[in-house]
């Protein structure tokens, strides 16, 4: 599953990928924590919160449409960061 910048959208997948970064959100996060607005700051503790929601699939994956669904969730929250990210910040 792909979203349409060809991104995966597999909930599990995206956990791993997240994890593996978390040294470089946590640095980003510190970043916008002491140069981002309060608007940019909320809506990157929206992208964190969101992710932290996506569980892990179980072994059955009985619970694959939830996982599913807070990983559209998730993408949303990015999306919304992103806008909110290139209206704000000077880069």
């Amino acid at each position: 599953m792909f979203d349409q910048q060809g991104f995966d959208r597999d909930p599990e997948q995206i956990h791993r990928n997240y994890f593996n970064r978390g040294t470089r959100t946590q640095s980003a996060g510190l970043t916008l924590e002491l140069e981002g607005s309060q608007e940019v700051r909320e809506a990157a503790a929206r992208v964190l919160e969101a992710a932290r929601a996506v569980p892990h699939l179980s072994e059955d994956h009985d619970n694959y449409e939830d996982a599913q669904e807070k990983t559209q969730h998730m993408w949303e929250a990015i999306n919304e960061f992103v806008r909110v990210a290139r209206t704000r910040l000077a880069l």
